[in-house]
């Protein structure tokens, strides 16, 4: 009937036209490529069948059959399809006896199935794969979606988040996998909790990226690759920053240590690890400092105000240590051979602090602590700017405090002169007991 056929034909009736379907569908599925090809020359599909038959090339993995129909529709609408309808294909009344879910897309069902060869040939085609908006969006096309069929609605966002978690379509889409894989899987734990009757299918997509965040790591060779990537300038910021917070909240616990047990720190018995566990970071950031000034050079290294202030860190948390240490040697080497009647022994070892001299050690160590903790923390003023909301606080509060002193400058200055004029006019009368009346 085809081949004796005048052109192309067209369906009649309703019948007629999911009979063109079915036939459309069975030579795919069966793998009748002839009768495919046959089938796509003759007759006139419209969209929802090439939707379906699109689907069912895919669902059956069959490239070559897939690139038929994109070619086909090129040819007829003389530019990429409409990928628009296919993300909108659900709402559609007569594709509602398919066998596919709501929302499924080719691209959609491609990526679940992780078939890379039929993704990076519809993307190459123009199909990408809409993010959902938020369950909370009012839109037009959301208000829509829930007021025609809620559960379809719902299920065409899960079919849509099965796609973008697959790992064909982090791998082809992405630019950066690994991170899209982190961000994605914060989002779908966010969303199992705004929908918890779909929460182990949010749940499920989550550890799929976890998962595949974990294969992409386990894909290096060597420490050598993992090292390139901790070495990008970003990386290295976040790890150091979060290393530098880390600092910070052990310094709080250890203050917090030294008040809660001050009997047995407010000695000589103290021990020096316990007070000195800090040095772990220091010494860590002195060997970065250490290695920026190899890298960088002297000279470029001192153009940065904020390295002089790291300069003047690092020397006091290492004159305390070593002030500890030298009381701890001290008591060490007066108390040796059991020499422990002798006043040095007992003066480093068994001495109250209202004993000590002024100019002890462990005095000038302590205070040293405790100017350098207070500027350790200014230092998060280096690492706030980063932050899209504080940074720009900060930035605006310290053109704020430049523009205070600007006008207090200026303030001065009218207030000189005007004490200047008062001082001229009431020198004269500095002895007057008429003054004032």
């Amino acid at each position: 009937m085809l081949h004796v056929s005048d052109g192309i034909l067209r369906q009649l009736d309703e019948s007629e036209d999911r009979a063109w379907r079915e036939a459309l569908n069975l030579a795919i599925r069966t793998g009748g490529a002839e009768i495919t090809r046959t089938l796509l020359r003759y007759v006139k599909f419209d969209f929802r069948q090439v939707h379906e038959a699109l689907l069912v090339a895919v669902d059956t993995n069959q490239p070559g059959v897939v690139k038929q129909l994109l070619d086909r529709l090129d040819q007829e609408k003389g530019l990429k399809m409409d990928i628009k309808s296919f993300s909108m294909a659900f709402f559609d009344n007569s594709i509602d006896n398919s066998r596919f879910a709501p929302g499924v897309t080719p691209l959609t069902l491609a990526c679940e199935k992780d078939l890379y060869e039929i993704v990076d040939m519809l993307m190459k085609k123009g199909h990408t794969i809409s993010r959902p908006h938020k369950v909370s969006c009012a839109c037009l096309e959301c208000s829509n979606g829930r007021k025609f069929d809620l559960l379809k609605f719902s299920l065409s966002r899960i079919n849509t988040y099965k796609g973008i978690a697959s790992r064909a379509y982090l791998s082809i889409a992405s630019e950066d996998p690994m991170l899209t894989a982190f961000k994605l899987s914060r989002e779908l734990k966010w969303l199992s909790k705004k929908e918890p009757e779909f929460k182990p299918d949010y749940l499920a997509l989550e550890d799929l990226c976890q998962e595949f965040a974990f294969e992409l790591l386990g894909m290096c060779r060597n420490q050598s690759e993992i090292g390139k990537m901790l070495k990008i300038p970003v990386i290295k910021f976040l790890l150091h920053s979060a290393s530098y917070v880390w600092f910070l909240v052990f310094l709080l616990v250890e203050s917090l240590i030294l008040e809660h047990h001050h009997d047995s720190f407010k000695g000589r018995n103290q021990s020096m690890w316990e007070t000195s566990l800090h040095m772990i970071w220091v010494t860590g950031f002195f060997w970065f400092e250490c290695k920026e000034v190899w890298i960088e050079g002297l000279r470029s290294y001192l153009l940065d105000w904020w390295n002089f202030l790291d300069i003047v860190i690092l020397s006091m948390y290492l004159a305390s240590f070593v002030l500890r240490l030298l009381v701890y040697l001290k008591g060490q080497v007066f108390c040796l051979d059991m020499q422990a009647s002798t006043p040095e022994c007992y003066y480093y070892t068994q001495a109250k602090r209202l004993e000590w001299h002024t100019e002890d050690p462990q005095f000038m160590a302590e205070v040293l602590f405790a100017v350098t903790s207070m500027l350790s923390f200014t230092r998060l003023a280096y690492i706030l700017p980063a932050h899209e909301t504080l940074g720009t606080l900060q930035i605006s509060i310290g053109k704020m405090i430049d523009d205070m002193i600007r006008f207090m400058f200026i303030m001065m200055i009218i207030l000189t002169a005007f004490l200047c004029g008062m001082n001229n006019i009431y020198v004269h009368y500095q002895e007057s007991e008429r003054l004032g009346r």
